[in-house]
C-alpha cells in the first residue's frame, strides 16, 4: 500500500522554500494548451499536429499567516522572471518546474476573524511536468 504524505512535497520560488501553505491543497500546475491539437478535414480525415505550446500556470495557496505571501508580493511588483520547481518526494512523485516564472499579481490577503487562504497564480513560460 502506498502512503502519501504532502509534507514530502516542496516548492521552491527562485531559491527560496514556499512556506504556510493553506488547508487542503499544497500547489497545482496546468499546461495552458494540450500538447497534441487534432484536425479533421470534412472527408473525416485526421490530421495531429504538436503544439509548441509549452505555457501554464502553477497554483500557490497560502494562509494569510504565510511567511511567504510578503515575498511573493515582492516577486509580483517587480515583474522579473524566476525559477520554480516544484518537487514530490513520495514514491512515484510528479514534479514540475520552469526556467521563466512570473507572479500574475500581488495580492492582499481577506482579513477577518477566520484564517483564509490567498491563491498565488505563477505564469510559466516552459512549464515541464514529469
Amino acid at each position: 500500500m502506498a502512503l502519501y504524505d504532502q509534507s514530502k512535497v516542496t516548492v521552491v520560488v527562485d531559491g527560496t522554500y514556499i512556506t504556510g501553505f493553506g488547508e487542503g491543497t499544497k500547489v497545482s500546475a496546468e499546461r495552458n494548451e494540450d500538447n497534441i491539437v487534432p484536425y479533421v478535414g470534412a472527408d473525416g480525415t485526421v490530421t495531429n499536429a504538436v503544439s509548441a505550446d509549452e505555457t501554464g500556470t502553477i497554483t500557490i495557496p497560502l494562509a494569510i499567516s504565510s511567511p511567504s505571501i510578503a515575498y511573493l508580493n515582492g516577486l509580483a511588483n517587480a515583474k522579473k522572471p524566476f525559477p520554480i520547481s516544484v518537487t514530490d518526494f513520495n514514491d512515484g512523485g510528479v514534479n514540475c518546474s520552469a526556467t521563466q516564472g512570473y507572479v500574475a499579481k500581488p495580492i492582499f490577503p481577506e482579513k477577518g476573524k477566520e484564517v483564509t487562504v490567498a491563491e498565488f497564480t505563477i505564469l510559466c513560460d516552459d512549464l515541464s511536468i514529469q
